[in-house]
Formats: C-alpha cells, structure tokens, sequence
C-alpha cells in the first residue's frame, strides 16, 4: 500500500457516460519488472461511480481526497499525513504517512467501529473477494480486480455465507423451498 502513488490512479470523465477511476499498477509483488516479466501487462482495474449513493461513492471521495492534498508531495504518494485539527482547505502534509500507521489503520478503525477480531488492511481484500464470490461474479471478474493470477490463488477467498449454509441444509433435510424439492428423489450414488 505504500507504493501506491497518485499518478497510478486517474479520474476519468467521458461526456454521457458513468465518471470512474482506473487504477494502473506499477511494480508489486506478482508483477516486479526485469526479463521475467516483460510479456506481462500491468493490471488495470476500473471502479464506476456510485450514482445511487453518492455519500458511499469512490470517485466523490477520491475527488474529495485530492481537493484537500497539498501541492509538491513527496514521491507522488498517495497516502499522507494528516495535520492534526486542520482547520483549512489542506488537510495533508506532504509527506507520506508512515509504514506503521498505514499497515494499522483497517485494525484501527475496525477497532473505533466495534467490529471484533483480528483485522488487517490484507482484510479489505479477501472481503472483497468473498463479496463478489457470494454475489454469483466470475472467478475471472473476481481475478481481474483482486489481481490473482490463477483460479486456485482467488479461490483461497471463498467463504460461505450463513444463508448459504442453510440452503445446504434446506436441500439435505429436502425440505420446501429448497433446490432440490422431489420428495420422492432417492440417490446412493
């Protein structure tokens, strides 16, 4: 996360159509340069904006962020420092915010909102990998914005939802309102 830099992320605004950002990646982890790594394009991922809910809207709070960034930042970083009860237009030095503090901060805040366990920035991932799982979205879909390169690595992230659970139920007790409802269906094999 804190490679992450401003000129990775772009705001992109087409006339009659849905304003999104699209992130493109750098080096990381999967993808660190050199020979190897030659044929290897640099994912992209495009998030739309939110238009039912602007309060919850990536591409308004990315445009909030920037307008309270200060000029001159430090290694194109995208996370800052906060100044401490700032009170103008600039809310951020510039200068990056620490290592510690950013590898912190989901526990943080999961913390300052009563969600219990062990909480980690790596969380908002696999969140958002079983999100998309349980929604029906394909593994592809799911790769492209998760960044895995193989089907067995993303499916590490499937995770069964309670509801889920009991449908399995419901069709094992073959009971009403399940998949499976011939009452009269046996198989052994």
């Amino acid at each position: 996360h804190r490679q992450l830099r401003m000129s990775s992320i772009e705001l992109v605004v087409k006339p009659g159509a849905v304003p999104y950002l699209l992130y493109t990646e750098a080096v990381s982890k999967n993808n660190p340069g050199g020979l190897k790594h030659r044929k290897v394009t640099s994912k992209q991922v495009t998030h739309h904006a939110n238009t039912e809910c602007p309060d919850r809207c990536f591409v308004e709070l990315y445009k909030q962020y920037c307008s309270h960034r200060p000029d001159g930042v430090k290694d194109d970083a995208f996370y800052l420092a906060p100044i401490p009860n700032a009170k103008g237009v600039i809310w951020y030095k510039r200068q990056p915010i620490g290592v510690h503090t950013l590898a912190g901060t989901v526990r943080r805040l999961c913390e300052q909102g009563g969600i219990e366990g062990y909480k980690t920035n790596h969380s908002l991932r696999v969140t958002a990998a079983t999100r998309l799982f349980r929604s029906g979205m394909d593994e592809q879909l799911i790769m492209e914005r998760t960044g895995h390169r193989s089907t067995d690595g993303v499916r590490a992230y499937k995770r069964s939802s309670l509801e889920q659970q009991a449908l399995v139920s419901r069709v094992l007790n073959r009971e009403k309102n399940s998949v499976d409802t011939d009452p009269k269906a046996v198989s052994f094999g």
